[in-house]
């Protein structure tokens, strides 16, 4: 029987005393000098494409075909209101994810911390602050048509027609917040380089046994933030 052991009162008291250090006003301007911002250039070599769910439920007498032919438009994220309302978009998170994903693939030690990698690190020290919006319009894409497995699984028997939103290429600027202090300049650029070549974004992406979504790095120039 496993049984729980409260930390002694010496522990109780090191615990509070770290806690009220990260909240110290010097501590915290500390944390806040030693933020960087990453100011990326990145530029697609592979298409694009996206796979959100489909919102519009579908009627009892509508068949699949017919439901997905209607609104296969809503597969894209697309900017919902403003100067930019139409545009598709391509969300922050999946920079970032692309970013993680490559640190697990690439499993580089951190010098100095005998096993650990560089995944936690990404994890939670670097944010990608807004998406790439691109200067596509969805009402305006051409849909890709696909033949998917009716379950969903890779290999299923049954297949089905879907249709999904792709653009052939895109560019832009994409900003990083480098929090943690453990990825320096060249780990980060490093690590953005495997993730646009072997890891991708969107739908059909080579991490995924796929050829869309890869992108190169053209240019990456990573300064202190000023808040």
């Amino acid at each position: 029987m496993v049984t729980f052991q409260p930390p002694s009162i010496h522990a109780r008291r090191d615990i509070a005393a770290r806690r009220l250090a990260t909240q110290h006003p010097t501590t915290q301007r500390t944390l806040m000098t030693n933020l960087r911002l990453a100011v990326c250039h990145l530029e697609s070599t592979a298409p694009y494409s996206q796979g959100s769910y489909l919102l519009t439920p579908r009627a009892a007498k509508m068949k699949a075909d017919e439901h997905d032919a209607l609104y296969w438009r809503e597969r894209a994220h697309t900017i919902r209101d403003g100067p930019d309302a139409g545009h598709m978009f391509i969300p922050a998170q999946q920079f970032k994810n692309a970013l993680l994903d490559a640190a697990k693939f690439l499993g580089i030690r951190v010098a100095g911390k005998g096993q650990a990698t560089y995944s936690k690190h990404f994890a939670a020290g670097v944010m990608v602050p807004r998406p790439l919006i691109l200067p596509d319009i969805v009402a305006a894409l051409e849909p890709e048509l696909v033949m998917c497995s009716a379950d969903g699984k890779p290999g299923g028997a049954t297949k089905v027609l879907r249709r999904f939103p792709v653009v052939k290429s895109w560019a832009g600027r994409v900003d990083f917040i480098i929090a943690d202090e453990t990825i320096d300049t060249d780990t980060f650029k490093l690590h953005l380089a495997h993730a646009g070549s072997l890891i991708g974004i969107g739908r059909w992406r080579p991490i995924k046994n796929g050829n869309y979504g890869r992108f190169a790095v053209k240019t990456c120039d990573i300064a202190p933030y000023g808040m």
